[in-house]
Formats: structure tokens, sequence, C-alpha cells
């Protein structure tokens, strides 16, 4: 859905929350983040560095902040890509029972430096997952496997088109 017909939705403009997200792939894995005790999301859930765009920031800038904070890693905005199917609008259930509406765009991060590390607040632990079993994981939302899964098959197609 695009974000021309979310504003045309007047259910969907007030209380969307515009999150953003950095999705990695490098031989073989995906770069996950098990969220721990004190997330909203539940303890041992797997999702990718992501988190709520602040005002008036970008949702490069979000994607960036929350990947290094996430995780210790950095990257440049240019390394930062878009890619076909990696923005969804989804309603996000929470340990409360809340249930958060969201927008979502992920972006693919082609190049990065730093040594990965846990969040300082103990929040999240990023940790490296075989693809193969990243999807069979419990996931932060119901669409996080299906944006992964994009991401790979435009990789794929980069890979081949070269």
């Amino acid at each position: 859905m695009t974000e021309r017909r979310l504003r045309r939705h007047p259910e969907r403009q007030n209380g969307v929350v515009r999150t953003a997200a950095v999705l990695i792939i490098k031989e073989g894995q995906i770069l996950g983040i098990r969220h721990g005790s004190a997330t909203t999301l539940g303890e041992g859930v797997i999702g990718i560095p992501a988190g709520r765009q602040q005002d008036g920031g970008t949702e490069k800038e979000t994607a960036l902040r929350e990947l290094e904070e996430e995780t210790g890693l950095k990257t440049k905005p240019e390394n930062l890509i878009e890619y076909p199917g990696n923005y969804v609008f989804v309603k996000r259930m929470r340990i409360n029972g809340g249930v958060r509406l969201a927008s979502l765009r992920v972006f693919l991060c082609t190049d990065y430096e730093g040594e990965l590390r846990p969040e300082a607040t103990g929040d999240t632990t990023p940790q490296w997952i075989p693809s193969r079993d990243f999807h069979f994981l419990h996931h932060t939302g119901p669409n996080i496997s299906q944006l992964v899964h994009n991401g790979q098959v435009f990789l794929e197609r980069l890979g081949e088109s070269k």
C-alpha cells in the first residue's frame, strides 16, 4: 500500500507509528535482533534492527540510528537502498494485549562497519541467523519474514544481472 493511499484512509492516519528498519544479509545469514524482557514485543521475539521515526527525522535517519543503537554497527545513508516489497502497513501486537498500527520501511544495507554488541539498555541482542532458519522463528510482526524474503530475492536478481 502506498503512502498516498494511507493518507486517504482516515482510520489509518491517526495513531500510525512510522518505523524504519535495516536488513543485512551476509554469507547466507540475516542480522537478527532478539528482544529481551523489557520490550513490549515479547522476550525472545526475533526482528531486524528497527524503530520509530522521531519528530523531524527521515526514515533513513531512523534506520541509521536504530542500526547503531541495536547492533553497534554503523553505515552511511548511501549504503541503504530500497527494494521492491520493502514497505508494509501492519498491526503490531503487544504483550499487554494492545495493538499498534505501524508503517514499516526496510532498507537493505550494502556496507557497514563495527562490531556487534547488545543494545546498551539490554533490550535487544543482535545475532547472525542462518537464512534457512530465520523464516521459522517467532517474529516481531507478521510481515518481517516476507520483507526479508523480498530483500533476498532482490539481492539474487542483482547478482544475476552483473
